[in-house]
C-alpha cells in the first residue's frame, strides 16, 4: 500500500486548503503454480512363490499369520538370518555359490505348541543349484537333532531324502527335495514317541504336488 501526502497547513484561515490523503492497493499476486501434495501411494511387489507355497497342511493345522511366525517371502538377508549355522558370512557364501534367487516360508501349528508343519520353499537360478543346496539343509537337520541321533528313511517322492528322530523332549520328521529349480525342506514336530516320517512326507508330497 503506498500512501501520498498532497498537502498540509497548520493556518488558521478557513479558507486554508483540505489536506487530502490517496490510498493506492496494488493488487494481489496470483500464483498459477498447482499445489505439491504428498504421494501415498505404495507399490507390493508380489513374490512369485506365494501361488507356489502350500496353503493348507494335510495335517489339518491352522496356519499361522506370516506376522506372527515371521515366516512369509524370504530375500537373501532372511535367508541368511535364518541359517541354522549361525555363521552369517558362510550362510551367504552358500546361498550365493548355489543361486539363491527368492523363498517363501510357511507355519502350521496346532495346540499344545510342539505340534507344527514347516514348509520352505527356496528358488535357486538353476536346478543344479536348488540340488546342491539339499546338502546344506540336510546338514543343518543332523546338525539340529534331539538328543538321539537322525534316522534316515526314505520317503515316496523322487530323489526324496528323509530324515526321523524321537527323544523325550518331543518328536521330528524332515523331507528334502528338489523339483526343478526349486530346493523343499518339510518340517513336521510333535509329542515324545511319534513316527513322524507319514506326517512329513504327507506334507512334502502335497507341496510337491504344487511346483511346476
Amino acid at each position: 500500500m503506498v500512501v501520498l501526502a498532497c498537502g498540509c497547513s497548520s493556518g488558521s484561515n478557513g479558507n486554508d486548503a483540505p489536506t487530502t490523503t490517496t490510498e493506492t492497493t496494488a493488487p494481489p499476486t496470483v500464483s498459477t503454480r498447482p499445489p505439491v501434495t504428498a504421494s501415498t501411494t505404495t507399490t507390493t511387489i508380489p513374490n512369485p512363490l506365494e501361488p507356489l507355497i502350500l496353503k493348507d497342511a494335510p495335517s489339518g493345522f491352522p496356519r499361522q499369520d506370516d506376522s506372527f511366525a515371521a515366516t512369509g517371502p524370504v530375500d537373501l538377508d532372511k535367508a541368511v538370518l535364518d541359517d541354522p549355522f549361525g555363521s552369517a558370512k558362510a550362510a551367504r557364501r552358500t546361498l550365493l555359490a548355489a543361486g539363491f534367487v527368492r523363498g517363501y516360508q510357511r507355519q502350521w501349528t496346532v495346540e499344545p505348541g510342539v505340534n507344527q508343519n514347516f514348509v520352505y520353499v527356496y528358488q535357486f537360478a538353476t536346478p543344479e543349484g536348488a540340488a546342491s543346496y539339499l546338502t546344506h539343509w540336510r546338514a543343518a537337520a543332523v546338525a539340529g537333532a534331539f538328543r538321539s541321533a537322525p534316522v534316515p528313511f526314505t520317503p515316496i517322492l523322487p530323489g526324496a531324502t528323509g530324515l526321523k528322530a524321537n527323544d523325550p523332549r518331543g518328536s521330528s520328521g524332515v523331507v528334502l527335495f528338489s523339483k526343478g529349480p526349486y530346493a523343499v525342506q518339510s518340517v513336521v514336530t510333535g509329542p515324545a514317541g511319534v513316527n513322524q516320517s507319514e506326517p512329513a512326507t504327507e506334507l512334502a508330497f502335497a507341496q510337491y504336488a504344487l511346483l511346476p
